[in-house]
């Protein structure tokens, strides 16, 4: 019986370890993402300043593409010198408000997945720069900025 009650103590305590655990570590991931966004941001500021325009895409800069920490390609969308047909792949904020007016730049996060508005369940999780640069952390911290 003292076994049994052993036995469920200890694993009470993993199972409140253990996804306590899970969130620090994907709150570091996160931390570490803002860092390679900021990283990333320095080195196309470095392209415009050379170059004197955006990069067409991350592979202009890169010669493998980063990755976040979940092994996710980072994504990029040059807005400014784009035509008309990329409104559609523009990052918005309740289908109205541009993250950016220069270019997109974000990790898709956890679950690798994300959708156009950052209002979006799949989006949530994402990493993002928003304000031309201003802003550089999580989706869900913009939100509640935004709204606030």
């Amino acid at each position: 019986m003292e076994m049994v009650l052993t036995v469920s103590v200890v694993l009470l305590m993993f199972s409140l370890v253990i996804p306590a655990a899970r969130e620090i570590v994907n709150k570091t991931r996160s931390d570490n993402v803002v860092v390679d966004l900021e990283k990333i941001q320095s080195d196309i500021n470095d392209f415009i300043t050379i170059n004197r325009r955006l990069p067409d895409s991350l592979a202009e800069i890169y010669a493998d593409i980063p990755r976040d920490p979940w092994g996710n390609k980072f994504k990029y969308l040059n807005i400014a010198d784009s035509d008309e047909s990329i409104k559609f792949k523009v990052r918005k904020y309740k289908f109205i408000k541009n993250l950016n007016s220069d270019y997109d730049l974000f990790s898709v996060g956890i679950d690798g997945e994300s959708v156009q508005p950052l209002i979006g369940k799949s989006s949530r999780d994402d990493i993002v720069r928003a304000k031309n640069g201003l802003f550089i952390g999580p989706a869900e911290e913009l939100i509640k900025s935004i709204n606030e």
